[in-house]
């Protein structure tokens, strides 16, 4: 492991491996609303044109995970979504190409918080960040996102919160 590596996770002591493991959305029905009703909000602030199209897509793509699977390998955070193959993020604030699903590419990079990490990626016109956190002694993962464009008068932005 890089020695600029050891020295960040040393100033966030334990909260790596204790993200480790596999978490379950516990929000409930009041937070998956809270995600409906973000995705909306940016809709309902673009041109009534684009409204249809854009809540059509926006509600297909942009949504909760039902469960996180994290794993830590060296200096690497590996996240699942779903049962999907899990993504990389590293740890040492890189800025990276990385191939997503869609088979589009973004750059992408990690920022080290307190209590998580913080992983951007910027594609296209498009922004966003997904935080991971951890809450009440590590008993609760508190994941924030924030999606952006060009296209939107306002980012999409929801909590969820997930247990083991």
């Amino acid at each position: 492991m890089p020695l600029l590596v050891t020295l960040l996770l040393l100033a966030a002591p334990g909260w790596a491996p204790s993200m480790e493991g596999t978490w379950r959305h516990a929000g409930g029905e009041a937070e998956l609303q809270g995600v409906t009703d973000a995705v909306d909000r940016t809709v309902n602030s673009m041109a009534a044109p684009m409204r249809p199209f854009a809540r059509k897509r926006m509600h297909r793509t942009i949504n909760a995970v039902g469960v996180y699977a994290i794993a830590l390998d060296g200096d690497v955070l590996r996240i699942a979504k779903d049962g999907t193959e899990p993504r990389p993020v590293h740890l040492d604030g890189a800025t990276r190409d990385e191939v997503g699903g869609d088979g589009k590419t973004a750059q992408v990079r990690a920022d080290l918080l307190d209590d998580g990490v913080r992983h951007h990626w910027t594609r296209d016109d498009s922004t966003g960040s997904t935080s991971f956190r951890l809450a009440d002694g590590g008993a609760r993962l508190v994941v924030e996102r924030v999606i952006d464009s060009s296209w939107f008068n306002e980012p999409v932005r929801f909590t969820t919160t997930y247990r083991r």
